[in-house]
């Protein structure tokens, strides 16, 4: 088997990416949930449960054998296709299909994270909270930089999906950017022209948790936006050969990207221990843990 420079990114990248997604930050989160467990108990902070602490144990124990395997499999399925001597090409279609095939136990792991959300919102709310009178805006959250590259980005990416369907790009391809970016940019402009509110995740979150929380979420989309934005762009253009660039590397940078974007996400998480105010859910009298469904 000849060995070359672009086979032995992609191997190296797919190795990486097995780590990455099905053992080292699916570990991270566990810590996450084993410091929450501990440093706040449901027994002293039952309005951090809206289920069961032992129902979330569960979830967390069910999830770690999934990860495994799929992390195992990958493995595997590497080791094989490089004895049977897979090119550049073969291995980084196959580190982009298997991508897929991870991202489902993480799918998973956010469906659960919705059905937490829900049972937050659903909590009896405190018979006192604070309210914000005075007129907030976007850029209160973001700088109007970032607000303008997002609307690019999704501009962009809409501007070149026509050019490229002109051009006999992929029906689905362009589909696909109209779609994305065409939701992404309605969204923008959607938080851009309507009063900006300070909506709970949970009725007992504090006001600065509050804040931090709908920033995020704001840099996320016009953030997140932009770059999806050049991404799309660039992808438009690369099938349509008007950017010629090597398949391998091509799938081994988008790789990088991902895993460098998931365990940003996984570092962020992990620091909400120390900046979230926890003591909004310590237990008063007559507040009673959350009971099994």
């Amino acid at each position: 088997m000849t060995v070359d420079i672009p086979t032995v990114l992609v191997a190296t990248t797919f190795v990486a990416q097995i780590l990455t997604m099905s053992f080292i930050v699916p570990a991270r989160f566990r810590r996450y949930f084993a410091l929450l467990f501990e440093r706040y108990p449901q027994r002293e902070f039952p309005r951090l449960y809206p289920v069961p602490q032992e129902q979330m144990e569960h979830s967390i124990a069910m999830h770690k054998p999934v990860y495994a395997m799929v992390g195992v499999a990958g493995l595997v399925v590497l080791a094989v296709a490089l004895f049977n001597g897979a090119s550049s090409y073969t291995l980084a279609r196959l580190m982009t299909y298997y991508m897929l095939v991870q991202f489902l136990p993480l799918m998973s792991r956010l469906f659960w994270a919705r059905r937490l959300t829900r049972a937050f919102r659903a909590m009896e709310p405190p018979a006192v909270r604070s309210t914000e009178l005075r007129r907030i805006r976007v850029t209160d959250f973001i700088s109007s930089t970032v607000i303008i590259l997002g609307l690019l980005g999704s501009c962009a990416a809409l501007t070149c999906a026509v050019l490229a369907y002109m051009w006999a790009a992929s029906i689905a391809q362009v589909t696909f950017t109209l779609v994305l970016h065409g939701w992404l940019l309605g969204r923008m402009i959607y938080v851009l022209v309507t009063p900006v509110t300070l909506g709970r995740v949970d009725p007992y979150m504090s006001q600065a948790d509050v804040f931090r929380a709908r920033q995020q979420r704001l840099r996320l989309l016009f953030v997140g936006g932009g770059a999806l934005g050049a991404y799309a762009v660039f992808m438009l253009l690369y099938g349509v050969h008007v950017v010629r660039f090597d398949f391998a590397y091509l799938c081994a940078g988008a790789s990088i990207v991902s895993q460098g974007v998931i365990l940003i996400a996984a570092a962020r998480t992990l620091r909400a221990l120390g900046d979230r105010d926890f003591s909004v859910y310590r237990s008063d009298d007559g507040i009673q843990p959350a009971s099994a469904s």
